[in-house]
C-alpha cells in the first residue's frame, strides 16, 4: 500500500511538472509577455515617408536592401541614424530628410540613392521595441 502512495506521488509530480513546462513554453513562444513592443510602421511611396502611430523616440534607423541582407548577415546599411541625447517623439519621417534628436551613425554619411524597383528594409528600434518595413522603390521617385 506504501508503495502505490510513493508511485503515485511520482506519478503526480511528473505530471505536475510536465504541465507547468508547458504552461511556460506556450507563454514563452505564444504571447508576447517576454518579447520587445512591436513598432507598427505606415509607408507612403513619392517619395518615401515612413510614419509612425502612436510617434515613438526612436534609438535607431537603418535602411538596407533587401537582396543584400538576403544573404549577408552583416549587410551594409544604405542609411543608418542613432538617437542623440535628446531623444524626441517621431510621428514621421522621410528617406534621406534630417530627423528631429537624430543623427548619422557614421558621422558626414549621407544617405544613399536608392535604386529605382529595389527593394528595401528599414529596421527600427525604439529602446526595446522594434519595427521593420518591407518596400520597394518605385521608378521615378527620390
Amino acid at each position: 500500500m506504501v508503495l502505490f502512495i510513493v508511485v503515485m506521488n511520482k506519478r503526480a509530480l511528473f505530471l505536475v511538472v510536465t504541465a507547468l513546462a508547458m504552461g511556460a513554453a506556450y507563454v514563452f513562444y505564444f504571447t508576447d509577455w517576454f518579447r520587445g513592443e512591436k513598432i507598427r510602421i505606415k509607408f507612403r511611396n513619392n517619395p518615401e515617408l515612413f510614419v509612425f502611430d502612436p510617434p515613438v523616440e526612436l534609438t535607431s534607423i537603418k535602411f538596407f536592401r533587401s537582396s543584400e541582407l538576403a544573404t549577408n548577415k552583416y549587410a551594409h546599411p544604405v542609411w543608418s541614424l542613432v538617437a542623440t541625447n535628446k531623444v524626441a517623439p517621431v510621428e514621421a519621417f522621410g528617406y534621406g530628410f534630417p530627423v528631429p534628436g537624430m543623427k548619422p551613425a557614421v558621422a558626414k554619411t549621407k544617405a544613399e540613392p536608392l535604386l529605382p524597383n529595389e527593394t528595401y528594409k528599414l529596421v527600427v528600434e525604439a529602446g526595446k521595441a522594434t519595427g521593420e518595413k518591407e518596400f520597394l522603390h518605385q521608378a521615378g521617385t527620390r
